[in-house]
Parts: structure tokens; sequence; C-alpha cells
């Protein structure tokens, strides 16, 4: 307990002393900084205790992460990032690129609204076959019904088996979710649709509302700072799937035919890809690529070497205290010592 209490106070200190942020502002010149969002929501709204804690922020937290942002680096859009990395104008000192996944209706509602008031712009990647969805995704029913207590080690069991899985079934934790998820993938969409029915009932009878925005959220959403990319048509991890091609082209003409024209940037679904993935994305047409590999890009004289770039997700336990209270040294340490490394 001392041990922890000295070293909170050691990091509060290194950050308030000016030290840490001076090390950044020269280490980090050179290097663009990615943060990666999902969900942001107020800790009062009854869509809180559903979602997934490891996705999402509260408006609280999310306002201080903007502020943290201003201080500290040169904000910049999709738009800038993707002219430097064709040779345009190169890219300001400590560029620092905000992105939110997935197309939640909280990103409407909640983080653009937020985003607006700080001045700041930023890029949605949205999944298209999820625009307007009235349900919640069947791998979000499952963390939700977990969150609930829905959903315990017997029923972890009954689905394993249910998809075919072998050996001891994964518990009932955010981890072995994500492992029966990633199970659940292989399963045929109808028998997959069966197992979840159950906990899809009891999350709707628990309250859950619209998870994704509208086509008409979408199209408004660029006039007001932020920019939109995909993030796949159907959410798939594309390394699982054997024409990942044909996944993204629907999802870039689908996004294309509401927004005017089709986006120029990709983030892979699960940030899981492969050498096949990545060449299906650059033979569709996107010029910017972003992985979930949690580094810094590398700038030569401002612009990016790779049109696949490393982003760092954002949890809000890491960077808040135990009262829930936004710690500025946490996103510190969480951000400025990543690793810069040039992506292929």
């Amino acid at each position: 307990m001392i041990a922890a209490t000295l070293k909170a106070v050691l990091k509060s200190i290194a950050f308030a002393s000016g030290a840490l942020p001076l090390w950044h502002r020269q280490a980090n010149a050179d290097r663009l900084t990615v943060v990666m969002f999902h969900r942001v929501l107020r800790r009062e709204d009854p869509r809180w205790r559903l979602a997934d804690p490891g996705y999402t922020v509260s408006d609280v937290t999310f306002r201080a992460c903007l502020d943290f942002f201003r201080r500290h680096y040169s904000v910049v859009d999709s738009a800038a990032v993707l002219a430097a990395a064709q040779g345009g104008p190169p890219l300001p000192p400590r560029p620092l690129l905000i992105t939110l996944d997935d197309g939640w209706a909280d990103n409407a509602s909640a983080a653009l609204p937020i985003l607006r008031e700080a001045g700041l712009p930023s890029l949605m990647f949205a999944v298209s076959e999820g625009i307007g969805r009235p349900h919640p995704f069947w791998w979000e029913v499952l963390t939700s019904a977990r969150l609930i207590g829905r959903l315990g080690a017997a029923d972890m069991a009954a689905l394993w088996q249910g998809a075919g899985g072998g050996g001891p079934p994964p518990p009932p934790d955010a981890r072995g979710i994500q492992a029966l998820v990633d199970r659940l993938y292989r399963v045929d969409e109808a028998a997959r649709a069966a197992l979840i029915e159950p906990y899809r009932q009891a999350v709707a009878a628990a309250g859950e509302q619209r998870q994704t925005v509208t086509a008409e959220e979408l199209k408004a959403m660029p006039a007001g700072g932020m920019a939109i990319g995909s993030h796949g048509a159907s959410h798939t991890p594309l390394d699982s799937l054997p024409d990942p091609e044909a996944d993204l082209a629907l999802s870039r003409r689908t996004l294309g035919d509401w927004l005017g024209e089709p986006p120029a940037t990709f983030s892979f679904p699960n940030g899981r890809y492969d050498a096949k993935a990545l060449s299906a994305a650059r033979d569709v047409g996107f010029k910017l690529i972003f992985t979930s590999d949690a580094c810094l890009s590398p700038l030569t004289a401002g612009r990016p070497g790779s049109d696949l770039l490393g982003r760092i997700y954002i949890e809000e336990k890491l960077i808040t205290d135990a009262a829930g209270r936004f710690r500025p040294e946490l996103l510190a340490l969480w951000l400025f010592r990543r690793e810069a490394r040039r992506l292929h």
C-alpha cells in the first residue's frame, strides 16, 4: 500500500513539475499519436451500466481528455494526415488525431457536441451494416448480459458448447467473453442468432436502447467536424473472412452512397488483420488504414512513412483514480512513453 502510494505521488510530481511534458515535447515532436475511443456517456445515463467499461468513457473524462490533448498536442484532422501521407503539407509538431470506433449513437448525441465545444476535429469509423440498427450487435448483447448478471458460468458453458468450442469453457469475465465472441464469429449466422436470442431479450428488458447512429446523423457529422471512415460492413474480423475484399467494398460503397463520396480511411474491426486483409483494404481504395497496434507513428519531415498507422485506446479506469476523477499524469504516462514504430 505504501509503495503504491509513493509510486502515485512520484508520477504526479513528474507531471506537475513539467519534467514529463517537457520530455514529451522533445521526444514526440516528430511522431503522430492516434487515440481511439468508442463510447461516450454520462454516468447517469441508463446505458452506462449496460456499456462495456473497457470501451466507454464518461462525458466528464472525455472533456478532460480533450483539454489534455489541446495542452500537449497539435490536434489535427484526418484530411491533414492523409494529405501529409501523400506528400502534401507536413503535420505540425506533436500531431494527434482523435478517432472513435463502431458508430455508436452516443458519438452523435454526446461525443460530437463535446468535440464541437472544444473546437476539435475527429474521425469516426462506422460499421456500415450497423447504421440505424435498432438493436445491439450480438457481441455487445453478451457483454451487457454479463454486466447485468445474466451471463454466468453455466450460460458460458452452454454457449461455448453451442458454438462448437472444445475443452473447458472460458470464465464469465471480460476476457472470457472475448474468447466466446471469437468462437461465435465462426458459427453460422442463423445458429448464432438462436444462441444469443435469450440474452438479447434479457438486455432489452433491462432497458437497452438504439445503439448506432442513424443515416441522417451520419450524414450530418462531417459538417460538425467529425469525418467518417469505414470499420467494415459487418464488423467481422477480416482475418476470419474468406473474402475480406467483399466486406470492405460493400462498406465503402454503402458509406459513399450516404456521404456523397466513399471514405478514404478504414480501421480494422477488433484490430485484427493479416497480409490478405491489408491488401484487400488497399485494393478497394482506402488511403489511410488504422490498426489497434498501440504505437506512435514516426514522421519524416512531418509526414508518415506508411499508410498503416497504429492507435492507442483510451480506457476510463486507466486514467482515473478510485473515485473516478481524471488524472492527467496517468494519461501522460499512458501516451507519452509509447514506442514509435512504422507499420508495413
